[in-house]
């Protein structure tokens, strides 16, 4: 054997040690990269879930106060209804004229705002 082929099956050993040490590099970074990518995913995936509790608790706790509103507004008209009812069935034409003056009265201000 030559000093040629020396240096050849020298220079393939070099290149064969080259490649595995790159391929070894390119393994471990795509190793990091799959463990990066799956901690990330459970990482949105717990905020996610976090943040979906809380928007489910803020609209529990906005359906309570929308349910407690529409109570006082239907405990607060039939207590006018009460008040008012006889008052209308006793003198129904002054009603209806108060009606008619007061809806007329909103139509004036309301019809000189849009000019």
């Amino acid at each position: 054997m030559s000093s040629h082929d020396l240096e050849d099956i020298d220079q393939g050993k070099r290149l064969r040690q080259a490649e595995k040490a790159t391929s070894d590099a390119v393994e471990d970074a795509a190793d990091r990269v799959r463990d990066e990518t799956r901690q990330f995913a459970a990482e949105t995936r717990a905020a996610g879930a976090k943040a979906l509790g809380r928007t489910a608790k803020e609209v529990r706790a906005t359906e309570s106060r929308s349910a407690d509103l529409i109570a006082q507004i239907r405990d607060r008209a039939q207590f006018v209804g009460e008040r008012v009812g006889p008052a209308i069935r006793d003198n129904p034409y002054r009603a209806l004229g108060l009606a008619a003056v007061a809806g007329l009265a909103l139509g004036v201000l309301f019809g000189r705002a849009r000019r």
